[in-house]
């Protein structure tokens, strides 16, 4: 059933419908369904750096000392 509420998100849907096995029924009218879609989840956590940033960083530091390059989407 999808409701108006702050705990019926894009992300909840996402799973909702991504670990159904056969069937998904959605009941509700289509504002509450787009309200929900439009409503994302904010995450907080402890990083400073954004993960690619220090992924990045990782990375370059272990071709450099290697002496391999790491190649690919960042």
């Amino acid at each position: 059933m999808v409701e108006n509420s702050v705990l019926v998100t894009r992300e909840w849907l996402y799973t909702a419908l991504t670990r159904a096995r056969e069937l998904v029924l959605l009941i509700g009218d289509d504002e509450a369904v787009a309200k929900s879609v439009a409503r994302r989840t904010i995450r907080t956590t402890g990083f400073s750096l954004p993960a690619r940033q220090v992924v990045s960083e990782l990375a370059g530091e272990a071709a450099e000392s290697s002496g391999v390059w790491a190649a690919g989407p960042m």
